[in-house]
């Protein structure tokens, strides 16, 4: 099930079976039989993004309709499976605060913390678990979903096609930093994360046609990902500190809180780090870099015919 484009296909051909392998990779992880329902909601909300990245890589050549009835429908199915999943990622960032500083965690008693967030888990594992709801329902989604018509112009070999999707995705990542980085608001913060996320499924689906030069990138924009990921974690940590705030006067929230902004500084250097190093290269310039590549790779389909 590669998620990526493929020498001897088309742009039509690789698009449609990447569609078609996320969908049916997404219907067997939500599986009710199989066990381990939070990392079978965990892959299936990934292949939602990455459908939906791959949807905005051909955007252009899509009719407008199309494209937002697909997008939204993911979308919408990832949203119903979020509740269960966001739970868990707070107890995760919160275990990996008290591992970072355990002398801090320690002397404020933040353990004890745990159990309100393990709560909220199970609550929301528990009914998820009882009756399946979210994960039948989404499924049955996904069986419906009409299939996305692909057009004329995506039956072709030419980067042409998709070079236009890749250079606004990388072009809105250099925005989201800016701003992100102006603001510091966690919603721009969780903004900039969604666009590294394109661009880094974008140089997945790009792997085969420049290797070396990709491997790079695709390493890079896959850290940067994560980092953001762990920064935005925190900031929904920090949400849920807030709201036990305002019920109850607990030293031990304001103690985690500033836990949690001490790690987002060093996340925050991380991402600017490696957003430099990313983003330096103008849209044009990056987008004609890797349409050279991908021009050589398709020629190379064409000799061994």
């Amino acid at each position: 099930m590669a998620y990526r484009f493929k020498r001897k296909e088309s742009i039509s051909v690789g698009v449609a079976r990447i569609l078609r392998q996320r969908t049916e990779s997404s219907l067997d992880a939500l599986c009710p039989d199989k066990p381990g329902i939070d990392r079978g909601i965990h892959d299936a909300r990934k292949n939602f993004k990455k459908i939906r990245s791959l949807l905005r890589l051909i955007r252009s050549e899509l009719a407008s309709e199309d494209f937002q009835q697909a997008n939204q429908g993911f979308r919408q199915a990832g949203r119903r499976l979020s509740d269960v999943r966001d739970a868990k990622v707070m107890l995760d960032a919160f275990d990996l605060l008290m591992k970072l500083y355990p002398v801090q965690a320690k002397k404020h008693h933040m353990y004890e913390l745990r159990i309100n967030l393990m709560a909220r888990v199970q609550s929301g594992e528990g009914v998820l678990a009882q009756s399946n709801k979210r994960v039948k329902e989404v499924a049955e989604v996904l069986r419906t979903m009409p299939d996305v018509t692909l057009g004329g112009s995506l039956e072709t070999h030419d980067f042409s096609v998709i070079e236009g999707g890749f250079k606004r995705a990388y072009q809105g990542g250099q925005r989201a930093m800016k701003r992100a980085l102006g603001s510091s608001k966690p919603e721009d913060f969780h903004e900039w994360r969604k666009r590294a996320k394109d661009h880094w499924y974008h140089t997945l689906l790009l792997r085969n046609c420049c290797t070396d030069f990709m491997r790079s990138r695709r390493v890079a924009s896959k850290e940067l990902a994560v980092v953001l990921g762990d920064y935005n974690d925190l900031s929904t940590l920090q949400t849920l500190c807030h709201a036990a705030l305002s019920s109850r006067i607990d030293k031990r929230y304001h103690a985690l809180e500033r836990l949690a902004r001490k790690r987002q500084r060093v996340l925050r250097k991380k991402a600017v780090d490696l957003g430099n190093r990313i983003y330096e290269q103008k849209p044009r310039d990056l987008s004609r870099l890797v349409a050279r590549h991908w021009v050589g790779w398709k020629q190379d389909r064409a000799d061994q015919s």
